[in-house]
């Protein structure tokens, strides 16, 4: 019941108030997704052998497949695109609103930088296509990094940044919401392409919507003018207030 009302409350803080930059919040956020990532520069993941089927769980091992060329390139592609779409719906602002929503996709994407890294390099899992005895050219520092998926990790924050503009700044219509789900249609099918190029496992694709999703939306949320939400720690648990 508590997370229904956390999501409705989210909800409402995107619905109908300006979003906005502070010095103080902005430093924080970007240096959090600079931080994570710097930290990566001086640590290697651990696991450099295949090792054996067995020790992949079922899920995974169903859905594993060796490498795909094509898949791999729609997938990248298809990724770059949605990095690149939300510039389709800020050119035409006035230079502070252009500001404001460059700083925080900018944060979206370093904070997803910053902790894919540190998910990479902590869990060094190995690529499905490794098991099949066929890693790519020029992917011999890359058979390591499987957990989580960063394509997804990347469109999914792409699409829930886009999705937490649109329903800020527009009111409902056919238009509004075929860009919300066509971007998310988008974001699944690098997902999929991503197991099914051989490049990750389902739970590497699942764990980078997660991640993309949390940021898209999260970033978005904090710079809200009209809406606060706090976690205070307490003894048995953590108190949630908001302010709408």
């Amino acid at each position: 019941m508590r997370i229904v009302i956390l999501i409705i409350v989210l909800y409402k803080c995107l619905l109908g108030s300006e979003f906005e930059i502070s010095l103080t919040k902005d430093i924080l956020l970007s240096g959090s997704g600079v931080l994570a990532s710097g930290i990566t520069l001086f640590t290697d993941p651990k696991n450099k052998s295949v090792g054996s089927k067995s020790k992949i769980n079922n899920l995974d091992e169903f859905f594993m497949n060796g490498f795909h060329e094509i898949p791999d390139i729609y997938s990248t592609y298809t990724a770059y695109y949605l990095v690149a779409s939300p510039l389709l719906f800020v050119l035409d602002r006035k230079y502070n609103e252009l500001k404001t929503y460059g700083i925080m996709y900018a944060e979206t994407l370093l904070l997803t930088t910053g902790v894919k890294e540190l998910l990479k390099n902590s869990f060094s899992r190995i690529r499905p296509y490794a098991y099949f005895k066929n890693i790519p050219d020029n992917f011999d520092d890359e058979y390591n990094k499987s957990f989580p998926s960063g394509h997804t990790a990347y469109s999914f924050a792409s699409a829930g940044f886009i999705t937490s503009i649109l329903i800020s700044d527009y009111e409902p219509s056919f238009t509004r919401n075929s860009i919300i789900v066509g971007s998310y249609l988008l974001a699944s099918s690098v997902g999929i392409t991503r197991v099914t190029s051989g490049s990750h496992f389902f739970t590497d694709v699942i764990s980078g919507a997660i991640l993309g999703t949390t940021t898209g939306y999260l970033i978005p949320f904090l710079h809200k003018k009209n809406c606060s939400l706090s976690l205070i720690p307490k003894y048995d648990g953590i108190e949630i207030v908001y302010n709408l």
